[in-house]
């Protein structure tokens, strides 16, 4: 039987191979480089966009660079890396935004707008791709990580639950 690459005209063995692989990681942005944005130059934004000024606090994350910003109540900040398409970001920004209106019951970060009423920013900082930039409604917890699953089943399958229903409402 064929593999992929076969169908696709190449032997597994064939050094194209490897730069198509390197073409779809790259396309695809699993492979990035980290291009962290400064702090400050997103709080100017935030004021000129959303109207917030207040206390930046980066959160390690696994691809955007991320913020808790405390301003009178807590919100979470995320800027899309460079290495990223900005299509990708979209539906980030897309699909909380429609449970809003879907399911506003289910327990899924608010998309906050900005001042002219849009749901992200996009701005160049002279990377592959323009960034975005994101404002969510913060909720507190702990990382789905720090949870034991032998303790912790009835919590776990809640939050499986709950993300089935919000997948299944934001494909209606």
């Amino acid at each position: 039987m064929p593999t992929g690459l076969e169908w696709a005209g190449l032997a597994l063995d064939d050094e194209r191979s490897g730069e198509l692989f390197d073409e779809v990681v790259t396309e695809s942005a699993v492979a990035w480089e980290a291009d962290p944005i400064d702090p400050g130059l997103v709080g100017a934004m935030l004021r000129k966009y959303h109207g917030l000024s207040g206390t930046l606090i980066r959160i390690a994350t696994d691809r955007d660079d991320a913020f808790r910003l405390a301003a009178g109540s807590t919100r979470l900040v995320k800027c899309s890396p460079s290495s990223e398409d900005t299509e990708i970001v979209d539906l980030q920004t897309a699909a909380p935004a429609r449970l809003e209106f879907s399911a506003p019951w289910l327990p899924v970060q608010r998309v906050q707008r900005t001042l002219a009423g849009e749901g992200q920013v996009l701005f160049d900082t002279g990377g592959r791709h323009a960034r975005v930039l994101r404002v969510l409604e913060f909720l507190p917890g702990r990382p789905m990580s720090e949870f034991d699953p032998t303790v912790h089943q009835a919590m776990l399958a809640g939050a499986g639950s709950s993300s089935l229903r919000a997948a299944r409402m934001a494909t209606c």
